[in-house]
């Protein structure tokens, strides 16, 4: 009889504690925002773009601009790029990814290599946010990189980079 009760109440003592807890739901707000541990995920270990560094605690700020549900980021990293944003839209504290930033760059008069950029991840308390950032870069059509012009292990190459960046 005592084992029968014992397994009634286990089941019992698990419903009690359901719907207690709140999740809180924190907000990320424009301005810039400082990174610090930048290291490749397990998905894209080698880093072959070399983007880890560029996320590394003293490496410049992101700049986020916030608008509503949607946040344009803004992840070249301290890099001589043209400015670029990748956007994605916040859900509670979900930050999801919904456009690629896209661009070209150009090194000498014969090689110019396209990027796209997203970026995925969570904020994690107000104005602090983990990330994850992914590069893939390719050399367009006709064009001559070598491995120094785009900085990379290999071409074409991909790089996912987390991260966490707090105001």
């Amino acid at each position: 009889m005592t084992k029968r009760i014992l397994l009634l109440a286990a089941p019992l003592a698990l419903l009690a504690g359901c719907g207690d807890s709140t999740d809180t739901v924190y907000t990320i707000t424009t301005g810039s925002y400082d990174v610090s541990g930048g290291t490749a995920t397990a998905a894209f270990p080698a880093d072959a773009c070399n983007m880890a560094p560029l996320f590394v605690t003293g490496q410049p700020p992101i700049d986020v601009t916030v608008s509503g549900t949607t946040a344009h980021f803004d992840l070249k990293g301290g890099q001589t790029l043209a400015q670029y944003f990748t956007t994605a839209t916040i859900n509670n504290n979900a930050i999801n990814h919904t456009a690629d930033a896209n661009f070209l760059t150009t090194v000498g008069t014969l090689c110019t290599f396209r990027t796209h950029v997203r970026v995925n991840g969570e904020i994690t308390a107000n104005d602090q946010m983990h990330l994850i950032a992914r590069y893939d870069i390719t050399v367009e059509p006709g064009a001559t990189c070598t491995l120094a012009d785009v900085d990379a292990d290999t071409l074409p190459c991909t790089s996912e980079v987390d991260f966490l960046a707090s105001k």
